[in-house]
């Protein structure tokens, strides 16, 4: 009996093994179930190849769910929104945005326009130390009873934390990756896409990627204070959240 009949003895229920979990989980990599098995990579995609199976091809993610109530707006607490009382006096809270770009801003004004949110306006600092002059926009709603409850859910510490009842729709990991999100090519590496996720503990960053990978079944892993998604789910990634809303942001699709 030939080495390669042998090989073929010995991968054939690997094989059959690996094409069984990936029709239950397209996502599921070669490298992964090879590194699981103790396989050789080369060899077990050379077998695939010859049974006409397409391991490379990654499918279209399905959302668990399309959408939710706050959607919009737990996608930016995620990233640069705050909801705070802005004078003691006030009941009620409001909430706030920053950003560099005016149009990204007035698209979230209308998006979250139930919470009568005031004209976008332009701040600007000079900083002595860089000797330097910086622009932001400015966005922020009227105070509102609507925002108690998210106020609640968002800094039930005091500081912000991830809410239990948190739901990744599309549109919440969208409007996160405008705020925080980056795509980028480095020389070695290839194209890199995270998201920054500062201002949580580890703790929560942990939650949040376990809330990742079981809504869009993409194996994103943690690392100083980021969650990257691994360069070849970044297209399954974007095409689950959509083409980009405004054009400001247009080069977090095109790096």
């Amino acid at each position: 009996m030939t080495y390669r009949k042998i090989d073929l003895e010995i991968y054939s229920e690997q094989i059959q093994e690996y094409i069984s979990k990936r029709t239950l989980n397209p996502l599921l990599s070669v490298n992964n179930f090879c590194t699981e098995k103790s396989l050789n990579h080369s060899t077990f995609c050379r077998y695939l190849k010859k049974l006409n199976f397409d391991y490379k091809q990654l499918p279209k993610i399905t959302p668990k769910i399309l959408n939710s109530p706050n959607a919009i707006l737990d996608g930016c607490m995620l990233g640069d929104g705050s909801i705070f009382f802005s004078d003691k006096k006030n009941k009620y809270p409001v909430y706030s945005h920053t950003s560099k770009h005016k149009e990204y801003l007035e698209w979230l004004s209308l998006e979250l326009k139930y919470l009568e949110n005031r004209p976008v306006w332009e701040s600007k600092r000079f900083d002595k130390r860089t000797q330097k002059t910086y622009c932001a926009w400015w966005s922020k709603s009227r105070t509102s009873i609507e925002l108690l409850e998210q106020k609640t859910r968002w800094y039930s510490s005091g500081n912000k934390k991830i809410p239990e009842d948190l739901i990744l729709t599309p549109k919440t990991i969208l409007v996160w990756y405008l705020d925080d999100g980056c795509l980028q090519i480095k020389p070695k590496n290839g194209r890199q896409q995270f998201f920054s996720c500062n201002d949580f503990i580890e703790e929560d960053i942990d939650k949040l990627v376990n809330l990742f990978i079981d809504t869009t079944s993409i194996p994103v892993y943690k690392y100083d204070k980021r969650i990257y998604t691994p360069a070849k789910y970044i297209d399954s990634l974007l095409d689950f959240i959509g083409p980009p809303p405004v054009s400001c942001f247009r080069y977090k699709w095109n790096s």
